[in-house]
Parts: structure tokens; sequence; C-alpha cells
């Protein structure tokens, strides 16, 4: 049991290190930006009061921190490692999908791709399991956050 407590120590530091971090900020900014335009579309095309464009921002952020907060506990306990699965290969494929049509950027297409890849020709070197766990989870963790979002 004391594993788990040092564990959860370890994320929650972790957490408040990531609040502070400017790249968290500017993301905000940079949703809070797309938020604003959606309402502005939306008031445009259906009429009526917008919405707080800053408060749909600030709960989209706090349900993502918790989103993230579980599942790091989850990637865990699963013994998901991110060292060997090649997140920058993956952001990489990501973003040449995304470069020939916005909606493939997805990491499962991505993640499918570099695992065929190592399959097929032995590159790039990734843990193909742990990279589809940690898709796997990565959606799960979506689906949760589009139920608390929508309901």
């Amino acid at each position: 049991m004391t594993e788990f407590f040092q564990l959860a120590q370890m994320i929650l530091v972790t957490f408040v290190q990531v609040v502070f971090n400017p790249f968290l900020w500017v993301v905000m900014l940079l949703v809070g930006l797309q938020f604003k335009r959606v309402a502005q579309a939306r008031a445009e095309l259906f009429g009526g009061e917008r919405e707080s464009v800053w408060g749909s921002t600030l709960k989209a952020t706090f349900y993502g921190v918790i989103g993230g907060l579980i599942g790091s506990f989850l990637m865990v306990a699963l013994g998901i490692s991110l060292s060997g699965i090649g997140i920058g290969t993956l952001w990489i494929v990501a973003i040449m999908l995304m470069l020939i049509s916005p909606r493939f950027l997805c990491f499962a297409y991505a993640g499918g791709i570099i695992s065929l890849s190592y399959l097929l020709f032995g590159w790039p070197q990734v843990n193909v399991p742990e990279l589809i766990g940690l898709l796997a989870l990565l959606h799960m963790i979506e689906a949760i956050l589009i139920l608390l979002v929508v309901t």
C-alpha cells in the first residue's frame, strides 16, 4: 500500500508542476480561442445568446486535467511505459496524417500505421503492445470526457 501512496505523491507533484508550466496556459489560450470561434459561428447560424467562452475553456481544462490524472494512474496500474513506444514518432505520423485531412488527426490511425510498419519492416523500434495499450487508454479517457461534457 505504501507503493500506491508513493506513486500517488509522485503523480500529484507532477500535476502541480504541470499547472505552473507555461505550455499549459498557451494550450488553454488556444482552446479558448477555438471555443470563441465555435461560439461565434453558433451565434451566427442559430442566433440566441452566446455561452461563456472562458467558462467553457475552464470546464474543458478541468475535465482534461482530471482525465489526465485518472489516465496516469491507469497507465501505471496497467504497466504502460512511455519510454519504448515512440511518442515522438506517434506525433510526427499524426501530424503528417493531419496534413492530408484534419479528420485523420487521430493517434489510433498513427499508432496503427507505426505498429504495422514495425511488424512488417522492423522500423521504427516500438513496443507494439504498450503502444496499442496507450491508445486504448487514451480513447477510453476520451470517451469518459465526452460523456461528462455532453451530459
